[in-house]
C-alpha cells in the first residue's frame, strides 16, 4: 500500500450552509493554491478530496490529520496545524488563511472582481512574484489517437435560488474536445448516483497533439457576450496532451461566467495546469480590441496593448503559454513545421484552408476516384470533391504521415457531432479505408460512423415516443 505523507497547516475558509453534513470541519473546506507555481495542489470538500488529479475517500478524520483512501488501497495522511498568511495586491492588505505543504505555501483565497477586466490581474502579478521561471516544453507531435483522462468536479451547494434549481437538472455533461480530427462532444453522468455538494465526472477523451478544452464548454459556463465562451480555434482554449490527466474544479452556484472567472472560480490541476492556470489569469486580454482602454466604477482606468503583453509583464509566464499565445494572437513565426501545425487548432485550420484554396480538385465520382485513387476525399454541401495531396507534399512540403492524417480528418467531417450526417457512397468508403494504412486510424473511423448511427437511432426512436 502506497502512503503519502503531507505537512498541512489548516485553512479557514467560508463554507456555504451544509444542509447534508460533512466528514470534515467546515473550516478546512476549500481548494488551496501553491505561491510556488500558483498550481492547484488540493481540494477538501465535505464528502472527498481532490488531490493527485484524483477523487479521494476520507478513512479518518482527527483533529491533528486526515487519512485519505482510494478502492485500490492508496492512502495519502494530511497532518496539519494552524497559520496565515498576508499580501498585499493591488486593491489592499488581503489575508489569506494558509497551510504548508511539502515546504510550499499554500493560500485559499478570491481574488478581486476588477482583476478580470485589467489586462492581467493585481492578483496574478501578485501571486507570480518570485517563482521559478517555467521552460518545461510542449511535447513533439506525433501522428497517433491517444488518450487522456478529464475529471471534474461541478460544486453545488445548493445555496441560493440558482443553484438549488440547477441541482434538480438532468446531470448528462457534455463537453468539446478540439482534437485536429474534429470538434467532438463528450458525454457522461456523474460517477456517483446521489451527490450532495456537487458532482463528479471521468472523461477518457480521444487526442492528437496539443488538442483544446473550450472552458465555457466544460464548465457550463456560458455568455452571450464573450466570444471565447464559445469553442472556437481562434480561442485560447485549456490544453491537454497526449496522456495527460487533467482535474478541473468549477462553482456552479454563481452563474455568473465573469464572475466565476473573476473569482477564481476555475480551477486546474494536473498535466499543463500551470498554462491552464496562466489562461485564466488573463481572460481580460483574449477579447476585444487590441488596445484598449478600460474605465472603472471607481473612477479609475487602465489602458493595455495585447502585443506588449510580455514585453511590458513582471509575470514569469511559461514558455508555453508564450508559445502558444503567440500561435492564437500573434504571426505564429515564419518557419512552418508539422510540430508547430499540432500546437494549436488555428495552425491547422489555416494550413487546411490554404490546401482548399490551392489544390486541384474535382468532384467526387466512381469514375474520378478510379482514375485520381490517392487522391483525399472531402465533404462538400453540394458535390463532395476530392483533392490531389500532391500540393501537401509538393508545394507545402508536408509529410506523408501529414497526409493520411489529414485523408482521415477529412473522412471524420462526413460524421460530425454537431451536424447532420452525409453518410459516404460504398465506393467513397471503400477509398478512404484502402488509402489509411494504420490501424488505429481506421479504428477511429469506423468508431466515429458507429457512434453517429447510434447517435441517430436513439434520436429517431425518441421522435416517435
Amino acid at each position: 500500500m502506497k502512503k503519502i505523507i503531507l505537512s498541512v497547516v489548516t485553512a479557514v475558509m467560508f463554507a456555504a450552509c451544509n444542509p447534508y453534513g460533512s466528514e470534515i470541519p467546515r473550516s478546512l473546506v476549500g481548494n488551496y493554491i501553491s505561491l510556488n507555481d500558483r498550481g492547484w495542489k488540493l481540494g477538501l470538500f465535505e464528502e472527498f478530496a481532490i488531490y493527485q488529479n484524483d477523487f479521494w475517500n476520507y478513512k479518518s478524520v482527527s483533529d491533528n490529520e486526515i487519512v485519505l483512501t482510494k478502492k485500490n488501497g492508496e492512502s495519502a495522511t494530511l497532518k496539519f496545524s494552524k497559520s496565515e498568511f498576508s499580501k498585499v495586491v493591488e486593491t489592499g492588505e488581503c489575508n489569506f488563511p494558509a497551510l504548508v505543504f511539502n515546504g510550499d505555501t499554500i493560500v485559499n483565497f478570491d481574488m478581486p472582481s476588477k482583476a478580470f477586466l485589467s489586462g492581467i490581474s493585481p492578483w496574478y502579478k501578485t501571486f507570480f512574484e518570485n517563482i521559478e521561471p517555467d521552460t518545461s516544453q510542449l511535447k513533439k507531435h506525433e501522428y497517433k489517437i491517444d488518450t487522456a483522462v478529464v475529471r471534474l468536479y461541478i460544486r453545488n451547494t445548493a445555496k441560493g435560488m440558482i443553484a438549488f434549481k440547477k441541482r434538480k437538472q438532468n446531470r448528462l455533461h457534455d463537453f468539446t474536445v478540439l482534437n485536429y480530427l474534429e470538434e467532438r462532444s463528450i458525454s457522461g453522468f456523474p460517477l456517483d448516483s446521489t451527490e450532495h455538494y456537487g458532482y463528479r465526472y471521468e472523461f477518457k477523451i480521444p487526442v492528437t497533439g496539443i488538442s483544446e478544452l473550450p472552458s465555457c464548454e466544460l464548465c457550463d459556463y456560458h455568455h452571450p457576450h464573450w466570444n471565447y465562451c464559445f469553442p472556437s480555434n481562434k480561442n485560447l482554449n485549456f490544453i491537454v496532451e497526449p496522456g495527460d490527466t487533467l482535474m478541473f474544479y468549477a462553482f456552479e452556484d454563481d452563474i455568473s461566467f465573469v464572475s466565476n472567472n473573476a473569482s477564481g472560480k476555475i480551477e486546474c490541476m494536473g498535466g499543463n495546469a500551470r498554462f491552464n492556470a496562466e489562461k485564466n489569469a488573463t481572460l481580460g486580454l483574449q477579447d476585444g480590441p487590441y488596445h484598449r482602454e478600460i474605465n472603472y466604477s471607481d473612477g479609475t482606468k487602465e489602458t493595455f496593448d495585447r502585443n506588449l503583453v510580455f514585453a511590458e509583464s513582471e509575470v514569469l509566464f511559461s514558455d508555453k503559454f508564450k508559445k502558444i499565445w503567440n500561435l492564437k494572437y500573434g504571426d505564429g513565426g515564419s518557419l512552418l513545421s508539422e510540430d508547430k501545425i499540432f500546437m494549436a487548432v488555428n495552425m491547422f485550420d489555416s494550413v487546411n484552408n490554404t490546401i482548399m484554396a490551392s489544390a486541384d480538385s474535382l468532384p467526387s465520382t466512381e469514375k474520378n476516384l478510379s482514375l485520381h485513387p490517392d487522391w483525399i476525399l472531402c465533404e462538400s454541401d453540394s458535390v463532395n470533391t476530392i483533392i490531389n495531396p500532391e500540393f501537401i507534399t509538393k508545394e507545402m512540403g508536408l509529410s506523408a504521415d501529414f497526409v493520411e492524417f489529414y485523408r482521415l480528418m477529412h473522412a471524420v467531417q462526413f460524421y460530425d457531432d454537431f451536424s447532420e450526417p452525409k453518410p459516404f457512397k460504398d465506393f467513397e468508403y471503400q477509398n478512404v479505408i484502402n488509402n489509411l494504412s494504420r490501424e488505429d486510424y481506421k479504428r477511429y473511423l469506423n468508431d466515429k460512423i458507429k457512434q453517429k448511427e447510434r447517435t441517430l437511432y436513439h434520436q429517431n426512436s425518441f421522435s416517435y415516443l
